[in-house]
């Protein structure tokens, strides 16, 4: 009996240390909401996949990259509950601009103060159309190069240790999108000034980077044209001998199908990279591996005769 209770009193002991124990640490993880202040790799928060590509090849495995949404709608995008909680332990935030993020400034207010947010795309100018600023800067390739920059110099700010890996990583990226950049250049030439019809107004950073001229079924924020717009459409395909309409991976193309039919047009497709996601650069799907998709779309369908 006495063996009993002495066994008891131990198992109860053992079962108090170990919650007196869970506690304790609880209340040193919880110590801080900030990533900054705790002895582990720091939290990068981004917003889309074109932010987190250029992380992801930057800093690696030093840091841990969390991205905000992936399939959501990136220009109307509502934070969660879960997502204020996850970014107050960032060390940054990273988002791309106020043009393409139209929400930045809502979920800023939403998390504590002390959490540095990074405009990527702060030095790039964006382009302007109908008093309406066109977000889709990514697709002039060489805007990519000056968000590389700003993200590194973001970096290295709160990993000054890190300097030399970040540097070293941003120019090996770099390089590959100075020979991407290169090769839209080149190959495109032959094609300068010929007439690109897509699904939505989205390519226009890339007919003037590249010397294409872009018209589109859809607007940019993927907007039904009004009937001028339509007819001016129409007129273009007879004028320019339009072969080939680009419709998107991203979405359902019923509307290029039917503009297509209707006018004995090529149904081609090109990435937007607007529901690019970590996941997707982490198996070697990501910006570089999407644009050179799109530059062989594009050799393709202006190649028909």
């Amino acid at each position: 009996m006495r063996i009993r209770k002495s066994l008891l009193a131990v198992v109860l002991a053992l079962v108090l240390f170990a919650s007196i124990l869970i506690i304790f640490s609880s209340l040193i993880l919880n110590k801080a909401p900030n990533q900054q202040n705790i002895g582990e790799k720091k939290l990068i928060v981004v917003t889309t996949g074109i932010v987190a590509d250029v992380v992801y090849n930057v800093a690696g495995d030093r840091v841990i990259i969390k991205q905000l949404l992936s399939e959501q709608d990136i220009h109307h995008w509502e934070p969660s509950t879960r997502d204020v909680l996850e970014a107050s332990k960032a060390a940054l935030i990273i988002y791309s601009s106020r043009h393409v993020e139209t929400w930045i400034d809502k979920f800023r207010a939403a998390v504590p103060e002390g959490v540095e947010f990074v405009e990527a795309a702060e030095n790039v100018e964006f382009l302007t159309v109908d008093s309406y600023v066109d977000p889709h800067f990514w697709f002039d390739i060489s805007n990519m190069i000056k968000v590389t920059d700003k993200i590194v110099d973001a970096l290295v700010k709160i990993d000054p240790e890190g300097s030399d890996y970040y540097n070293k990583n941003a120019g090996i990226y770099k390089e590959k999108l100075g020979n991407l950049h290169k090769d839209y250049l080149d190959t495109l030439s032959k094609f300068r000034g010929r007439v690109i019809i897509t699904r939505h107004d989205a390519y226009r950073y890339l007919g003037n980077a590249y010397g294409l001229i872009t018209a589109s079924i859809l607007g940019i924020e993927e907007e039904e044209i009004s009937s001028s717009k339509m007819q001016y459409l129409i007129e273009l395909i007879k004028k320019e001998n339009v072969k080939v309409v680009f419709g998107e991976y991203e979405s359902i193309d019923d509307i290029v199908d039917k503009f297509a039919a209707e006018h004995g047009l090529k149904v081609l497709k090109l990435y937007t990279l607007g529901t690019l996601s970590l996941e997707d650069v982490m198996r070697g799907e990501g910006y570089i591996y999407r644009m050179s998709k799109n530059l062989e779309a594009l050799v393709e369908g202006l190649s028909i005769e």
